[in-house]
């Protein structure tokens, strides 16, 4: 039997790349990558200033 969560969330990935917030992802990410030189073990540090 299926948990509740695992109901709601059943078709959500069909429709989270529409929303809001995953808007530009790609592009953020392919310009974190260049600037790291695409070093796959480079560390980076995000901090959230709201």
């Amino acid at each position: 039997m299926k948990q509740w969560y695992e109901k709601l969330f059943e078709n959500y990935g069909n429709s989270y790349d529409n929303e809001n917030f995953t808007r530009g992802t790609v592009g953020e990410c392919d310009l974190i990558e260049k600037e790291i030189k695409y070093n796959k073990k480079a560390k980076i540090l995000c901090i959230n200033k709201n």
